[in-house]
């Protein structure tokens, strides 16, 4: 297992997700509690320190106090870090629309696993078919297959 200084890491500034503050506190005092977990599930980094998975895992860390924390340096290219920041975060969390709808390639998230809402109707009561109507997103301005 590698170790870093977690004084040397630093988030990744187009992180989509963002965590409320009371799911931070939770993951913070989950780390108090338990800092191995995180040997299980290491903080993924490139080879700069920039947080290519677990950047809430680092402010949680950083809060609670730990010098260090296990990482995992990326080997594969840097072209599939899009797909590793999504595909690490399907399954739960918060995300920043206007960034995922902005930075990435529609068509390519869903194939990756993410549920993109969108918005088919100019109103909540509207019931018409739109079988062939383009769907939008509704965080973000991009048309969804």
């Amino acid at each position: 297992m590698t170790y870093a200084k977690t004084a040397n890491l630093r988030t990744n500034p187009n992180n989509p997700r963002a965590i409320r503050k009371d799911q931070l506190n939770k993951l913070v005092k989950s780390l108090q509690e338990f800092p191995e977990m995180l040997e299980a599930r290491p903080i993924v980094i490139d080879k700069e320190g920039i947080v290519l998975g677990g950047n809430m895992r680092l402010k949680a860390a950083q809060l609670a106090g730990l010098d260090e924390v296990p990482v995992f340096v990326r080997e594969w290219s840097e072209e599939k870090d899009p797909e590793f920041i999504i595909k690490d975060n399907v399954p739960s969390g918060e995300w920043d629309w206007e960034m995922v709808g902005n930075n990435e390639d529609p068509e390519q998230l869903q194939e990756w696993g993410m549920t993109i809402p969108w918005d088919n109707t100019e109103g909540e009561d509207k019931q018409e078919d739109t079988t062939n109507t383009p769907k939008q997103c509704k965080h973000c301005e991009k048309i969804l297959p």
